[in-house]
C-alpha cells in the first residue's frame, strides 16, 4: 500500500515538474480594440473580450430606490510621480526576470496626432525619445526574435491612433518567483496611492470649510 502510495506523489511531482518546464505564452492585439489570449503549452485560450453572456433586463427602480441612491465619488486621477512608479515597477520586472523572457512579435504603430500641429511636432518628439530610451530596454532584458516598431506623426490627424500585437512566452517557476518580489513592490505603490487619495480628501475638505 505504501510502496503504490509512494508511485503515485512521484506521478504527481513529475507532473508538477512538467507543468512547470512549460512556457506560459501570451498574446496581446490592440488595433482600436483590445484582444487577448493566453495559454500554456500547445494549449491556447481567448481571454479577452469574453463570450458576452446575455444581458437581463433591468428592473426600473423606485422612487425611494432612487432617493436612498448615495452620489458618486468622483474618480482619483493619478499624479505623474505614481504613474512613474509604476512605469519604473515594469522596468524593474523586466530587469529581474532578465533573458527569460521571449518576446517572439514586437509590432508597435504609433501616429501622433493632436488638434493644433505645432503640438503634434512636439508630442511626436517626446514619444519618439521615449520609444528610443525604451527599446534599449527591452533589448538588454529580453530575447526579441521579431521587431516592428514605427512612430509616425499625423499633421491631419486629431489623435494618437496605436496598433500593438506583442507576444511573449515565459517559465512559469521564473514567473512566480518575480511575481511574489513585484508584489512587494505594488504594495508600496498602492500605499502611497492612498496617502495621496487621502491628502487629496483633506484638502478638498479643508477648502470646502473655508468657503463657508
Amino acid at each position: 500500500m505504501l510502496k503504490i502510495l509512494g508511485w503515485v506523489l512521484l506521478g504527481i511531482l513529475l507532473f508538477l515538474l512538467f507543468l512547470l518546464l512549460l512556457p506560459i505564452h501570451t498574446r496581446v492585439r490592440f488595433d482600436g480594440a483590445l484582444q487577448a489570449w493566453a495559454g500554456l503549452g500547445p494549449v491556447t485560450l481567448r481571454i479577452f473580450p469574453l463570450k458576452q453572456k446575455k444581458a437581463k433586463p433591468k428592473k426600473e427602480k423606485t422612487q425611494a430606490a432612487v432617493k436612498t441612491e448615495k452620489p458618486k465619488k468622483p474618480k482619483k486621477k493619478l499624479t505623474l510621480e505614481i504613474i512613474c512608479d509604476f512605469i519604473k515597477l515594469g522596468v524593474e520586472a523586466l530587469g529581474r526576470l532578465k533573458r527569460q523572457l521571449v518576446l517572439s512579435n514586437l509590432t508597435v504603430h504609433l501616429k501622433v496626432a493632436s488638434p493644433d500641429a505645432a503640438n503634434t511636432a512636439l508630442l511626436y518628439g517626446r514619444v519618439a525619445a521615449a520609444v528610443s530610451a525604451l527599446y534599449p530596454v527591452l533589448e538588454r532584458n529580453l530575447r526579441i526574435k521579431k521587431t516592428d516598431i514605427a512612430v509616425d506623426a499625423d499633421f491631419e490627424g486629431q489623435k494618437i491612433d496605436v496598433v500593438a500585437d506583442i507576444s511573449l512566452a515565459v517559465c512559469p517557476l521564473r514567473l512566480l518567483i518575480a511575481g511574489i518580489i513585484l508584489a512587494f513592490h505594488f504594495l508600496k505603490i498602492y500605499r502611497k496611492i492612498k496617502r495621496h487619495n487621502q491628502t487629496v480628501e483633506e484638502k478638498g475638505g479643508t477648502n470646502h470649510e473655508q468657503h463657508q
